[in-house]
C-alpha cells in the first residue's frame, strides 16, 4: 500500500526510522495523540510504545492478544489495561485504535480520572478516564484500594465528612494498588521528593484543572496526601505557576503537616476549613507516625491536644497500626474519617459486636 493511500485514509508514520526494513509501521493521528496525553502514567505509556514497535518483529501475537475471527488481517494485543487494535497489510502494520481496557481486572487498573455519582445510597463510577476535572469536587484515594472501593466505599465518606452531605458527584484521581508493599515503597518515594511517574501525571491534572480556570475542594485520604502534596512541590519545581484555583482537606494523611504547609504556600493550593484541612484519628499510626505529625504537631500547635496525640504516638504504632492492617473498616482507626475520640470507641463497640455475632452464627 502506497504512503498517499494510508494518508487519506488517516494514518501517519509511527515514526521515520521505523519505515525502512521490516514491516512499516502506520498508526491513526488520534491514537498517537492519545499516547501522547490521554495515559495518565509515564511509564506505562514508555511501555505501551515499546510493545507497539516489538509488533514488528512479531506481527501475529503469540501471548496476550488474538486474531479478529471476521477479518483474518485485523488482530488485538492486549497489555495491563490497555488494548491495541491494528491490521496487517501488504508489508504495513497499521494501528487502527488505542484504548482504557474498560473492564481490565483491579490488577491492571491504570492511574486515572473517573466520574463518580451518587445514586440513591450507593455511589458508582458514570465515566471512566476522563481528560479533565471538571467537578466541583474531587479525591485521591490511598493504598490497597481497587477502583470500585475508591469510588463506593472509601472516598465518599471522606468527601461528606470533610465538605457536607450534599455532595452528589465527584471526580477520582484513582490511585491503583499495586499491593502493599509496592503502595508503601511508592508512598516513602513521594515522601522523600522522588517523585513516581503516576505523582508526575497527577501534578499534570493539577495544572490543567488550573488553567481551564475550574475551582475544585480535593480530599485526599491517606497515600493519596502524600500524592497530593507531592504533585504540588513536583508542579512548583518543573512549571511554578500558580495552583490557587485548589482547595485541599487532607484525610488520615500520609504526609507531614509541616512539610506540607511551605509546598501548598508557595503553589497558593488552600487549605479547606474543617479541622484546618488536616483531619486524623490521634490512633492512627498512618499520620501520627508514618507521616511524623505526632512529632511536627507540637512545634505547629503549640497547645496541650498535641502533646496528647504525641504521648499517644506508642499508642497508635502497637494498636493503631495492626488495627488498621487486620481490623477491618469498623476496628480500624484509618479506613473511615475521624470524628472524635468517643465515636471511634462506639464505631470500634459496633465492629467487635458484629464480628463476634457473625463468629456465633458461623458455630451455632
Amino acid at each position: 500500500m502506497r504512503p498517499n493511500q494510508l494518508y487519506q485514509k488517516g494514518y501517519v508514520p509511527f515514526h521515520q526510522s521505523l519505515l525502512s526494513a521490516g514491516y512499516k509501521l502506520y498508526i491513526k493521528a488520534h491514537c498517537l495523540k492519545f499516547l501522547e496525553f490521554a495515559i495518565q502514567d509515564d511509564y506505562m505509556s514508555l511501555q505501551l510504545i515499546k510493545k507497539i514497535i516489538g509488533l514488528r518483529a512479531i506481527p501475529r501475537p503469540t501471548e496476550g492478544g488474538y486474531q479478529h475471527k471476521q477479518n483474518h488481517k485485523s488482530f488485538r494485543v492486549t497489555m495491563k489495561g490497555m488494548l491495541v487494535d491494528y491490521e496487517i497489510e501488504s508489508g504495513c502494520l497499521l494501528i487502527n485504535d488505542v484504548t482504557y481496557d474498560l473492564n481490565a481486572r483491579s490488577s491492571h487498573e491504570l492511574p486515572g480520572l473517573h466520574v463518580v455519582q451518587k445514586d440513591g445510597e450507593t455511589w458508582g463510577i458514570t465515566k471512566k478516564y476522563v481528560a479533565n476535572v471538571t467537578t466541583e469536587y474531587a479525591a485521591v484515594n490511598g493504598q490497597s484500594n481497587n477502583r470500585e472501593q475508591a469510588s463506593d466505599k472509601i472516598m465518599p465518606p471522606q468527601l461528606l465528612n470533610a465538605y457536607g452531605k450534599e455532595i452528589t458527584k465527584f471526580t477520582l484521581f484513582h490511585n491503583p494498588t499495586e499491593g502493599g508493599g509496592w503502595d508503601t515503597w511508592e508512598s516513602i518515594r513521594d515522601k522523600n521528593g522522588l517523585t513516581d511517574s503516576m505523582t508526575k501525571s497527577f501534578a499534570r491534572v493539577l495544572e490543567r484543572t488550573q488553567a481551564s480556570g475550574q475551582s475544585v475542594k480535593w480530599v485526599a485520604h491517606s497515600q493519596g496526601g502524600a500524592i497530593f502534596a507531592e504533585g504540588v512541590r513536583y508542579s512548583n519545581k518543573t512549571v511554578g505557576k500558580s495552583l490557587d484555583k485548589h482547595t485541599v482537606c487532607f484525610q488520615g494523611m500520609a504526609n507531614n503537616r509541616l512539610r506540607t504547609h511551605f509546598i501548598l504556600k508557595k503553589a497558593g493550593v488552600k487549605l479547606h476549613t474543617h479541622r484546618n484541612g488536616y483531619n486524623a484519628n490521634p490512633l492512627d499510626a498512618i499520620p501520627q507516625v508514618i507521616g511524623l505529625n505526632a512529632l511536627t504537631d507540637v512545634m505547629l500547635d503549640r497547645n496541650i491536644k498535641s502533646v496528647g496525640r504525641l504521648c499517644m504516638a506508642p499508642v497508635a504504632l502497637f494498636y493503631g497500626l495492626p488495627a488498621a492492617m487486620v481490623g477491618g473498616p469498623n476496628i480500624s482507626p484509618h479506613t473511615k474519617p475521624y470524628e472524635s475520640l468517643p465515636a471511634y470507641g462506639k464505631q470500634v463497640a459496633s465492629g467487635v459486636k458484629n464480628t463476634l455475632t457473625g463468629m456465633i452464627k458461623r458455630f451455632l
